[in-house]
């Protein structure tokens, strides 16, 4: 009897450990599939130069933001549509890691796909003015091969593309892609 016992235990063990790795193999698929026409790693960033929308209004005194990468450590570009609610989930997240003031990254958010200033307001509500918001058009979303909702890239201070992805990030993850 302790042999049955024994052997289904291994056989137990090596079931889970074949499903684990078809999951593992997928979520790589997947993930590798959804990232194919992005902007490639250590790809040199491009440059942003956008309005600015600040504190609730546009910024008159800087009209437009022009990146340098060099002025942080990281930085995360953070693409959103207001209309995404997967994009909304992720505020908390980036509510988090722009608090963090042990970490040096430098927190970009780009609107895109947007109609009206009255739809990015909606989108922060209350909290709009926590956040710088860039107001990117279909022409950033072009240069910067946005496909989808939300979706960032962590750019060092080289101007190289260290990471990106796409779809929710819990804080964690957020935070360990800018390390």
């Amino acid at each position: 009897m302790p042999n049955k016992l024994a052997c289904f235990s291994k056989r137990s063990f090596l079931k889970a450990g074949f499903h684990l790795l078809i999951f593992a193999v997928l979520f790589f698929a997947i993930r590798y599939y959804q990232l194919r026409d992005h902007l490639s790693i250590e790809q040199v960033a491009p440059k942003i130069t956008l309005t600015q929308y600040t504190n609730g209004k546009l910024n008159n005194s800087y009209p437009s933001f022009t990146s340098d990468y060099k002025t942080h450590k990281r930085h995360l570009i953070y693409f959103f549509a207001p209309w995404c609610n997967v994009c909304h989930l992720s505020l908390p997240s980036l509510q988090w890691l722009k608090s963090g003031a042990w970490h040096d990254t430098q927190i970009l958010l780009v609107a895109l796909s947007w109609e009206d200033i009255e739809a990015i307001e909606d989108f922060f509500g209350d909290e709009i003015h926590k956040f710088t918001v860039l107001l990117g058009n279909k022409q950033t979303q072009h240069t910067w091969a946005i496909s989808g909702f939300p979706t960032y890239y962590v750019v060092n201070d080289k101007g190289q593309i260290i990471s990106r992805d796409k779809g929710y990030t819990s804080p964690f993850g957020l935070w360990y892609r800018t390390l």
